[in-house]
């Protein structure tokens, strides 16, 4: 998707996913987080800087269930 999309979906509160950025919107400002450093931009300033960029939605990864786990390894060590 292209900025236009993209801040649409920022607006729904939706995270976004650009090369190895995270994006997502707070009030009036565009969080942009890369590894170490998190960037403030306004919706307008977000807009000028990063309107060539793609965009995906971002899917984080799924948490562990850890009572499915425990099952699991209880079973496994029954077992043994």
């Amino acid at each position: 998707m292209y900025i236009e999309q993209a801040m649409k979906e920022l607006e729904t509160g939706n995270t976004l996913r650009s090369g190895r950025s995270l994006l997502k919107q707070r009030g009036s400002t565009v969080l942009v987080s890369t590894d170490g450093w998190t960037a403030r931009l306004s919706l307008s300033d977000f807009a000028s800087l990063w309107a060539g960029r793609e965009f995906a939605l971002h899917t984080p990864p799924l948490a562990m269930d850890e009572a499915s786990d425990a099952q699991y390894y209880g079973k496994l060590r029954y077992r043994q």
